[in-house]
């Protein structure tokens, strides 16, 4: 249950009083109603709808099974901010349609939100009055249409940079991977999550979307500011553990993986994922594959930690 105050409003920073996965399911029920045909995002719904179809499938209502998926891939970064003595400033790297960014300043922390396509970051911001209507205070957030390795090069220090499915488009990631522990405070964080391509169904993904099995970097973006073509990876999937490498040789310490995805919900059908013995059932088939030395590593996603001490 969402906490409220007597006018119905959400205090600042009080989603923070829930476990993680309350938090996730209680912002997603209020995407939910913001993306309901006759809503307040009606002329954004459809195309909100069709992006999350995953987590509201076809009639738009939420399915508990997706939210407990996506629930398990911000579970690590929640965690750690949740142990945090003081509210963190998040930059949200490659924020796209900006549902993370509006969860994290729903919980109180300073968000600025970094994408590199214009539409996106415009539909973005035109979301933040609605989630601002359930507040008893303005959210502290902010978008931004940049190139992020340009806007890393000239930003302020941050507390955590969250990257979600962002790292296999930002190329060549090495150089975000610097830029980041530059501007990352001491004690401050890392978070990616992106598909895992040890998994055969996360490879075979990357694949038919970029129309090859090797990747190639595009140039159909432009720098907002300066107007050049920007390198721009096309599900360019790294490995956990080129991925811990690369972070360790960019100076971070203490890389933790976490591995989720291991329900295979992608391939039933919406009407078993509604159905009551669904949730249970892939929440132990989750639980039982992490226990299982080797293919506790194949899950279809991954969030990663790392710290700069």
């Amino acid at each position: 249950m969402i906490p409220e105050n007597p006018e119905g409003r959400l205090a600042p920073g009080c989603l923070r009083t829930l476990s993680p996965l309350d938090q996730v399911s209680a912002f997603c029920g209020l995407m939910e109603e913001e993306i309901a045909p006759a809503g307040p995002a009606s002329q954004n719904a459809a195309l909100l709808r069709n992006y999350y179809r995953r987590l509201f499938g076809t009639k738009g209502k939420l399915i508990p099974v997706q939210v407990f998926g996506y629930g398990e891939r911000l579970r690590p970064l929640l965690e750690a901010l949740s142990r945090r003595p003081s509210p963190a400033r998040i930059l949200d790297a490659g924020s796209g349609y900006g549902t993370e960014s509006l969860l994290f300043a729903l919980l109180g922390y300073d968000v600025v939100g970094v994408e590199l396509v214009a539409e996106r970051a415009a539909l973005a911001r035109a979301r933040t009055p609605f989630f601002e209507s359930k507040c008893s205070s303005p959210l502290r957030l902010d978008f931004v249409n940049a190139n992020i390795l340009s806007h890393l090069q000239k930003c302020e220090e941050v507390d955590v940079i969250w990257a979600m499915e962002a790292i296999s488009h930002i190329f060549p990631p090495e150089d975000f991977f610097r830029l980041a522990f530059e501007k990352i405070e001491p004690g401050g964080v890392l978070a990616i999550s992106d598909p895992n391509p040890m998994n055969i169904l996360a490879w075979w993904r990357s694949v038919r979307i970029r129309g090859s099995l090797v990747h190639r970097p595009h140039r159909k973006f432009h720098d907002p500011h300066t107007g050049s073509p920007v390198d721009y990876g096309q599900e360019n999937l790294l490995t956990a553990n080129r991925l811990r490498r690369s972070l360790r040789l960019a100076g971070f310490s203490a890389v933790k993986i976490y591995f989720s995805g291991f329900m295979g919900s992608s391939l039933w059908p919406e009407p078993l994922l509604r159905a009551s013995f669904a949730p249970p059932f892939l929440s132990r088939v989750q639980t039982m594959a992490r226990a299982m030395p080797g293919l506790n590593r194949l899950g279809t996603t991954y969030t990663l930690l790392a710290s700069k001490s």
